[in-house]
């Protein structure tokens, strides 16, 4: 299964009631013999296990040894399988500011840029399996758009006039621009975009281009 699958297990006071009733019986049983009793009170907490309780905006992934068995979403107390392990995953919005990088414009010219970021997760199954950590892959995809974002248009359209639109003056557009590259790449992590905007324009200093990085073994700089 490569798709998220919601599910809704059974009420979670069935899994209560059928335990309280094995260590009923087991309290009664007490008089005729040890082992059934001991095995009934085995059975009861074996299933007490199985209680789980998701509370709102959250999500409960089930992996069945191994195995995608579904996320349930809806908030509640829920009985599923005790042996199924579970993964709780927030979808509350989340708020992420980035360090701004120091990159160039179109133009060449040095730039810092950084962006803030509304986000949450839509897809659980994505965001518990197809990515290794979901919050460190918007952090990352988020500094790669913001490249690609200053690739794309010139800091200003001053000494450019053919440039219709540039990241100090046409702010709508390179926000929109922002959100789409942003949204094709979060979403292969299951991640939707609430909202996202550039917060943070200013001139660079020479030499401070991120463009340059591959001289500096790969890595990246940020002021």
């Amino acid at each position: 299964m490569n798709n998220e699958k919601i599910v809704k297990p059974i009420n979670g006071w069935i899994g209560i009631l059928a335990a309280a009733l094995c260590l009923t019986v087991a309290i009664l049983g007490l008089v005729n013999g040890y082992v059934v009793a001991t095995a009934l009170i085995g059975v009861a907490l074996f299933m007490l296990v199985g209680s789980v309780i998701v509370a709102p905006k959250d999500a409960c992934v089930l992996i069945f040894f191994g195995r995608y068995k579904g996320t349930i979403k809806e908030n509640g107390f829920y009985w599923v399988n005790p042996l199924t392990n579970r993964r709780t995953v927030s979808q509350r919005p989340r708020h992420f500011t980035s360090i701004p990088i120091r990159t160039n414009d179109k133009a060449g010219t040095p730039i810092v840029i950084g962006l803030v970021l509304v986000w949450n997760v839509e897809d659980t199954y994505k965001a518990a399996f197809e990515v290794d950590d979901y919050q460190h892959f918007v952090i990352f995809q988020s500094d790669a758009a913001l490249l690609k974002l200053a690739d794309s248009f010139h800091y200003n359209n001053i000494e450019v006039q053919d440039t219709e639109f540039s990241l100090i003056a046409g702010s709508d557009v390179v926000n929109k621009h922002l959100e789409e590259e942003l949204r094709l790449r979060l979403q292969h992590g299951g991640i939707s975009i609430v909202e996202t905007r550039v917060n943070y324009l200013a001139y660079g200093t020479k030499g401070s281009s991120a463009k340059r990085k591959k001289k500096n073994g790969g890595k990246q700089d940020r002021s």
